[in-house]
């Protein structure tokens, strides 16, 4: 059994791998072994993409007159930049609020045991059962417990330096479960 005292000062490349795993539970439901790629790069790639679509589309328009196919490209690349720019707005604000939760003085720990991982803050407690979790992944500064259902049981994580301790208590309590990464 090993309880983690969650209250360390994590900084924001933290947050937004916890985000990364929390925006990419679906393909993580099918595949645990799966990439995860950074959100904000991605959203960000898209952002130029559009922007790219409708600079040329607008440049075509203007030099040779615009026909239906530069008005449906620059419609397509705007929604493009809109939904970028809503998406990386929200992560954002979704980091920061993860953050602000950090800096609130909330205590929380994580206990595992032969049992299963508990969950317990101010105000809020959550035990899940060894057979409700369907794999423990290693990530650069996160390791966390994906629920079997993800959709209903939040995904439980802790800073990836307590990753020592938590694969000995794992195997002091000859807990058997799948384990993704390093």
């Amino acid at each position: 059994m090993i309880t983690l005292d969650e209250n360390n000062k994590e900084d924001i490349s933290f947050f937004q791998q916890v985000m990364n795993i929390l925006t990419h539970a679906r393909k993580l439901a099918k595949d645990p072994g799966v990439k995860i790629s950074d959100y904000r790069k991605t959203m960000t790639v898209y952002l130029i993409i559009g922007a790219a679509i409708a600079v040329f589309s607008l440049i075509v328009g203007i030099l040779f007159g615009f026909g239906l196919f530069d008005y449906m490209a620059i419609t397509i690349a705007f929604l493009c930049i809109f939904i970028a720019v809503f998406a990386l707005v929200n992560f954002n604000k979704m980091v920061k609020t993860q953050m602000a939760q950090q800096e609130s003085g909330t205590k929380t720990s994580l206990t595992l045991d032969k049992e299963g991982i508990s969950f317990a803050s101010d105000t809020n407690n959550l035990n899940v059962a060894w057979s409700g979790v369907k794999f423990m992944r290693i990530e650069k500064d996160v390791i966390f417990f994906f629920p079997e259902q993800y959709q209903t049981v939040p995904v439980l994580f802790s800073h990836a330096r307590n990753k020592d301790k938590i694969l000995a208590s794992l195997k002091e309590d000859e807990v058997n479960i799948k384990i993704i990464g390093n």
